[in-house]
Formats: C-alpha cells, sequence, structure tokens
C-alpha cells in the first residue's frame, strides 16, 4: 500500500539532527540548520516539548537519568550515521566520483547545507513519495529552491532494487557512484539486507557504499542491551516494525567479500569514539549498537 504521509522514522532523525543544536555543544558532529524547519515542528519550543515527550516515554521504562542518556545515544546515532557517510563521499569524491545516491534519503539537507560538495555532484534522492513530497513542500515553504543537480527518485524499496529505480533518471550507469544506506538495515530481514548490497555490485568499478548496522546481541556491550530492550518496548507499544536482529562484523565482511567488494572499512564503537566523540563534554558518546561500513568496488 502506498504510504500516506512521511515515514516516523525520517521525522524523528531530523529532529534529532535539529535536537543536536539545541542540546548540545560545539563543535558540531554536523551542522544541519534546516533540520527544524524540515521535522515539521515550528519553532524551538515546540522540539523541547518533543524531547521531553520522548524523555518521560522511556523514563515509564527505566528512570529519569537512563532515559535521558537513551536520548543522547539516539542523537549520537543520527549524527554518526551522517558524519561517516559525508567523511567517506568526500573521500570518494577525490577518487574521481561525481554520483551521490541517498538511499532512504528521508528529510536529509545534504544538497542544500553542504553547497561545497552539492555543487560538484549529481544527487539522486530514492525514497518513498510521500517523504519526497514533505520535503518539496517545506522547502518551498522555507523560500529555497532547489539545485539543479539534486534528482528525486520515487521508489518502493519493496518491489524494486536500488538501480531499477535509478533506470528512469539521469543516473549514469556506467560511471562510478557512492551510495548512502542509513538506518535501514536494522527494519530489514538478513536476507533483504544482502540482496540490496550485491545488487549494487552491478555498478561501474570503483562505485562505494556506506551503510550502518546493528551489531548482533551478543557483541553488544550491557549498557547497549539496555538501551535497545528500552527502545523495542517502545516500538511493539506502537506496533511498528522493531529492528529485530544484528550482524557479526567479520561475517559481514566476509559476505561482502564474497559479493565482490575489494575494500571493506569498519567503523566499529572504539574507533568511533575516538574518531567522533572525544573529548566532548555535552555527554555524547559512540553508540554502542551501531556501527558503520564502507564498502568499495575494485577499480
Amino acid at each position: 500500500m502506498p504510504e500516506a504521509r512521511p515515514s516516523s522514522t525520517a521525522i524523528g532523525a531530523a529532529m534529532m539532527r535539529a535536537a543536536h543544536l539545541l542540546l548540545d555543544q560545539a563543535p558540531w558532529l554536523l551542522d544541519d540548520p534546516l533540520a527544524l524547519s524540515l521535522s515539521g515542528l515550528p519553532d524551538e519550543s515546540a522540539l523541547r516539548a518533543a524531547m521531553a515527550r520522548m524523555q518521560a516515554e522511556f523514563a515509564q521504562r527505566s528512570d529519569e537519568a537512563f532515559a535521558n542518556l537513551i536520548l543522547r545515544d539516539l542523537r549520537s546515532t543520527i549524527l554518526l550515521r551522517n558524519r561517516y557517510a559525508e567523511d567517506q563521499l568526500e573521500r570518494a569524491m577525490a577518487r574521481g566520483l561525481r554520483q551521490y545516491v541517498m538511499l532512504g534519503a528521508g528529510l536529509d539537507s545534504f544538497a542544500l547545507r553542504r553547497p561545497d560538495l552539492a555543487a560538484r555532484l549529481e544527487i539522486f534522492e530514492l525514497d518513498l513519495p510521500a517523504t519526497q513530497d514533505r520535503k518539496r513542500q517545506r522547502l518551498q515553504q522555507l523560500g529555497l529552491s532547489l539545485p539543479p543537480t539534486l534528482h528525486f527518485v520515487p521508489v518502493d524499496f519493496e518491489r524494486q532494487t536500488p538501480l531499477q529505480a535509478l533506470a528512469g533518471s539521469a543516473f549514469r550507469s556506467d560511471e562510478p557512484a557512492f551510495f548512502s544506506w542509513l538506518g535501514v538495515t536494522g527494519y530489514l530481514g538478513e536476507a533483504a539486507v544482502y540482496a540490496t548490497l550485491r545488487s549494487l555490485c552491478a555498478t561501474a568499478p570503483g562505485s562505494a557504499v556506506a551503510f550502518s548496522y546493528g551489531l548482533r546481541e551478543d557483541r553488544v556491550s550491557e549498557q547497549g542491551r539496555r538501551i535497545g530492550a528500552v527502545l523495542k518496548a517502545g516500538v511493539a507499544a506502537r506496533n511498528e516494525p522493531a529492528a529485530n536482529h544484528g550482524f557479526d562484523p567479520l561475517e559481514l565482511e566476509k559476505r561482502l567479500r564474497g559479493m565482490g567488494y575489494a575494500t571493506v572499512d569498519h567503523l566499529d564503537v572504539a574507533a568511533a569514539q575516538q574518531r567522533y566523540f572525544q573529548r566532548r563534554r555535552d555527554g555524547l558518546a559512540a553508540p554502542p549498537m551501531t556501527q558503520m561500513i564502507c564498502a568499495t568496488l575494485p577499480p
């Protein structure tokens, strides 16, 4: 059935990016001044109220202090995903890649907040039509023009592969591309995750994909398991699909190399802490359940 409204995960991710600028301290891991407007909230007071409601919900299943920690963990998860993907994108651009494909782009504002990169890229945002319509409407209300290099590509991820959706767009299949796939794998079955990663191997040599994934529970810290239990309980209460599996990093790399990816860059919890969260004073730390990978096809 077609989606009738923007996904709650897209709205929630925009709220977390906006909350980073409101609740945390500089230096920013991700500076997204458009996130608040894209989330649909009218102002900072509404955002603070929304954060307070979320914390109160988490506190019902834990306690006030742990609920605050969960909110920080959610922010750091969203921030880490985007920051790592964009850092890897810049590295790919240094190798000559000029196509950027965002799988499940949601309400991200990359094409507008990173003009330094967007001016040198053809950007393709793949998502459900309702989410794309919501973004267009909000940007129009803000009086912002879309760059000519931004292409909205509607897709039904349950019925199409990314390359099938891109076939009707300006995407050049004979040129390498960088793909980002953030916050999605936990909501898909293992077979579907591997099928998508395998399908991207049909792109031009030198193409790359950066994606986030959840760790298998036996590889998560005790605190991470506690956070996961509270989040799963909240999702179940709303009758929404839950992330119910995780991956072993070594097995994941083995499968990726078997598909044909030549290099696999891992960002585990310890590396993320050192690279992005070291010496922060606001309590933000590397999320204990989420890791990142950038896999690149041979040139």
